[in-house]
């Protein structure tokens, strides 16, 4: 689908997409009256889990040759 180069964009795409959860995240989860590291638990784990699926959706669309 893609040339080789692209993929490492998409990569970081996808990583700054989890980062971008992961703070809002973690800023909604301090709003509601979490402490400090519950809030950032929050964070890890809406970026773990948006990044999982962000590289698993872009492994399905363009497979390693």
């Amino acid at each position: 689908m893609n040339p080789p180069s692209d993929r490492g964009l998409w990569v970081a795409c996808c990583l700054l997409l989890s980062a971008v959860v992961s703070i809002i995240g973690g800023l909604l989860s301090y709003a509601d009256g979490a402490n400090l590291a519950g809030a950032l638990a929050t964070g890890g784990a809406a970026f773990l889990a948006t990044g999982t699926l962000g590289l698993a959706v872009l492994a399905h669309l363009d497979p390693p040759r």
